[in-house]
């Protein structure tokens, strides 16, 4: 069997992470006492009435302690150097440009930065404040998909930008609000299978990655 060179093996992190992240938020899920914004009383978590953000907290919203806290703010943490390394080695699919650097690499990888506060008080300022170079890196990989003539992925993408619009739409003005736990969870899904597919493309794709200060990706 040929071996995998590391720096290969390397790029299929964002899609193990994602992996593994699903995993532990079963796990995390299970272990929830219950309780929700539909009912305080309710016993388990509901893939319908409770949110992500919800395993988070050390106690859950019945009032009891939430041992699955611990393991959802690792996979939280799981997560987000996921993501990261996904903008990091993103740049990589296309030609070589200071600008897909800048705003896709560094932009997501500030994104990823700031996430792990969800857990915090300050949880609707964290999400506003990643949702800024965290579009930036959607719309500059957008707009490379479309110049590269992956056209399909670039809709795709269009789609989940679209649906992270109607979560925010929702979340904001309490509108069908009750759709909301499983509008975000389609959501995460649907963008952690796009972005699962260009983690893909870019293991397939015929690159050497150079560790300079520039951070730049050659066709070898």
């Amino acid at each position: 069997m040929k071996k995998v060179p590391l720096h290969k093996a390397f790029l299929l992190t964002p899609f193990i992470g994602f992996c593994i992240f699903i995993i532990m938020y079963i796990v995390a899920a299970s272990l929830y006492p219950g309780g929700s914004d539909e009912d305080k009383n309710a016993k388990g978590f509901s893939l319908l009435h409770n949110y992500w953000c919800e395993l988070l907290s050390n106690r859950a919203a019945n009032g009891e302690y939430n041992p699955g806290g611990q393991v959802a703010i690792w996979a939280m943490g799981i997560l987000c150097i996921a993501l990261a390394v996904f903008w990091w080695i993103t740049p990589g699919l296309f030609k070589p440009s200071r600008w897909y650097t800048i705003c896709i690499g560094y932009a997501g990888i500030l994104a990823m930065l700031i996430t792990p506060f969800l857990s915090t008080k300050y949880h609707d300022l964290v999400i506003n404040l990643a949702s800024i170079p965290g579009i930036t890196a959607m719309i500059t990989t957008f707009i490379a998909l479309y110049k590269n003539r992956w056209y399909k992925l670039f809709a795709f993408g269009i789609f989940c930008l679209m649906l992270i619009g109607l979560n925010n739409y929702v979340y904001y003005t309490g509108y069908w609000l009750y759709t909301l736990p499983v509008l975000q969870k389609v959501t995460f899904l649907l963008v952690m299978t796009w972005m699962s597919i260009i983690t893909w493309l870019i293991y397939l794709t015929p690159l050497r990655y150079s560790s300079s200060s520039s951070t730049k990706y050659k066709h070898s």
